[in-house]
């Protein structure tokens, strides 16, 4: 059975598969093979995480599918800071519905008049569809120098 849920601990691991397979896969015809290596390689580990969610309560949804994580979304601050989908679940509906319980989590928890999020060049077309437009073109640097093109969008809060 498939179903969408907050983060339990030892999700981390799966979270952390999830994304680098659909930064492998999903993202490898909008980047060269140098950005996909760097952004989707050894920073992607399940302690950054619970580090994360230590260090600035970030809330994360997972798609579980009987134990798989196939996909997650999480927040903090004004941020959605990372959705990514597992490319086996790809295409299927669940990342819509995986990203729409975040986004209602985010609207249900802060008073925020907005919400914003670094979208890559992959991602761009799934945001405008769920409400969210550009503000402005964003590059992602990493520490390493490699950086991405990207898209800082926003979305207002629904009235």
């Amino acid at each position: 059975m498939t179903i969408i849920r907050p983060y339990q601990a030892g999700d981390e691991v799966g979270i952390a598969e999830a994304h680098r397979q659909s930064i492998a896969v999903l993202c490898k015809s909008d980047y060269t093979p140098a950005q996909i290596a760097d952004w989707g390689g050894a920073r992607i580990t399940p302690e950054r995480y619970l580090k994360s969610i230590k260090e600035n309560g970030e809330r994360f949804y997972v798609l579980d599918d009987a134990g798989k994580i196939g996909g997650f979304a999480g927040w903090y601050g004004e941020e959605i800071q990372g959705f990514y989908l597992h490319p086996d679940y790809a295409g299927r509906g669940w990342g819509r519905k995986l990203f729409l319980v975040a986004e209602a989590d985010y609207w249900q928890s802060t008073e925020h008049s907005t919400c914003t999020i670094i979208s890559t060049i992959t991602a761009k077309g799934f945001y405008e569809r769920v409400g969210f437009k550009v503000i402005s073109p964003y590059v992602r640097t990493f520490r390493s120098g490699v950086s991405l093109d990207c898209w800082k969008m926003q979305k207002e809060r629904p009235v």
